[in-house]
């Protein structure tokens, strides 16, 4: 974690919220956890999502997926904080995707780097690379 403890708590109960959010696939919840303007990126390529529609969009393909791969579960396994300037932190997430039966399917790590204003904090970045690798390790790309 970083070095200031009020920080990792506050990006600790962020991250709590938001595997909650995907481990029920909440839509709505997930949208609130985002900035917006905000971007995705992989090695592939950059998408900046511009509002709610057009990201809802991208969570939705995404659940799907997640669906027709046999995910039923998805927490986070670590966190860990680095303080940036002006309201701004970066985290690295470690990902686990369970089935039915809390068999994993994919472990990954994923890069944000979140924003904080007067409603709390929200995701800005996302580098899925980590993401992006596991599913092509795992045959699904």
């Amino acid at each position: 974690m970083s070095e200031d403890a009020d920080l990792d708590a506050e990006i600790g109960a962020f991250f709590d919220r938001y595997a909650a959010a995907w481990d029920g696939f909440d839509v709505e919840a997930l949208l609130d956890c985002l900035g917006f303007p905000h971007l995705i990126a992989t090695r592939a390529g950059s998408h900046f999502f511009e509002d709610d529609a057009e990201a809802l969009v991208n969570l939705e393909k995404l659940i799907g997926k997640y669906r027709a791969a046999g995910v039923r579960r998805i927490h986070s396994l670590g966190l860990t904080v680095e303080a940036l300037p002006d309201n701004a932190a970066r985290a690295c997430v470690e990902w686990r995707l369970d089935d039915g039966a809390g068999a994993q399917l994919l472990h990954f790590p994923t890069l944000f780097t979140l924003a904080k204003d007067d409603e709390g904090w929200h995701i800005v970045v996302i580098d899925a690379q980590g993401e992006a690798d596991a599913w092509a390790g795992a045959g699904w790309a």
